[in-house]
């Protein structure tokens, strides 16, 4: 939608998306690499959360949380992902 520039569909939905991670991690600030592997491992494909040090990591619990608000908020999010596959 953004390269397509389609603003009134994605603004909605990144306010969407914003709300679910940062209730899921509690306003913890990682790096963006951190974000990434949550967001790909939601998705449903097995990434590891894990980050090289010095770089700090969401824990399993905290993934855990985003997928809960994910599934109880937008659960037409999982579902359009499945019916993908």
């Amino acid at each position: 939608m953004g390269r397509t520039r389609q603003f009134d569909k994605l603004l909605p939905l990144w306010a969407c998306y914003l709300d679910v991670i940062l209730e899921s991690t509690r306003g913890k600030s990682l790096i963006d690499g951190a974000y990434d592997k949550m967001i790909v491992r939601v998705s449903g494909l097995d990434m590891p959360l894990r980050l090289l040090s010095p770089y700090e990591s969401f824990s399993e619990e905290v993934f855990r949380a985003c997928r809960r608000a994910l599934e109880q908020k937008h659960p037409e999010w999982l579902s359009a992902r499945k019916e993908e596959a």
